[in-house]
């Protein structure tokens, strides 16, 4: 999308949903004159949006290039996580913490031809998280798709309310995940992940624990 500059317009289309004055009310008409609506019984209505911004075919192209495509975080993203970490106490690194971080780093640069596993052991208080939280940040601002992963739901929740500024709560909780995220993901998706407390993962994701590989 960034580097062929193409242009995207959102709408939303429930060819089943009739207007009810609910889906519809004025309360949401700011998101709706964003991302145009369309009921049941409005796919002409449709068709002329889609008429609208899309003059031409071009050969699929630009379905190639979607499919084809690399996930990258958007850099003003980036800089708004590592903005939000200065100055944070809690995020200061030090001694050994700098070493590790330093040490990831030089690896992911050379994860393009291999890839790497790093398993960073210490006890608790020893500042394992905060470097984790600091490899997110040095990772987005490099163009990296990472993600922090851990089984516990309240630590992602801390440090996801500790960064949200100026975006939208969601546009940083999907930073952080559990491991069942990634069972449809393909295998090159992520540049990297941060795991927290790996040990502690479970065997298998799902409902069932049926899902992904241990």
């Amino acid at each position: 999308m960034q580097d062929q500059h193409l242009t995207l317009q959102p709408c939303a289309y429930l060819h089943n949903h009739p207007r009810d004055g609910e889906i519809d009310h004025p309360h949401y008409r700011e998101h709706i004159d964003k991302a145009p609506l369309f009921l049941a019984r409005e796919r002409s209505k449709l068709q002329a949006f889609i008429r609208q911004h899309v003059r031409h075919g071009d050969r699929r192209q630009a379905l190639y290039a979607i499919e084809n495509g690399r996930i990258r975080p958007s850099k003003m993203l980036a800089d708004s996580v590592v903005g939000l970490l200065q100055g944070k106490t809690e995020f200061l690194m030090i001694d050994d913490q700098k070493v590790v971080y330093e040490s990831v780093l030089s690896l992911v640069s050379r994860a393009e031809q291999r890839k790497q596993v790093v398993i960073i052991q210490g006890g608790p208080g020893t500042g394992k998280s905060v470097v984790a939280v600091r490899l997110l940040a040095a990772l987005l601002s490099r163009g990296c798709n990472a993600r922090y992963v851990s089984k516990n739901a309240a630590p992602r929740a801390v440090y996801a309310a500790k960064l949200t500024g100026t975006f939208k709560k969601t546009r940083i909780s999907n930073l952080f995940s559990g491991s069942g995220a990634f069972v449809n993901e393909d295998a090159s998706t992520y540049d990297a992940l941060l795991i927290d407390e790996a040990h502690r993962l479970n065997e298998k994701s799902g409902l069932y624990r049926n899902l992904g590989d241990n």
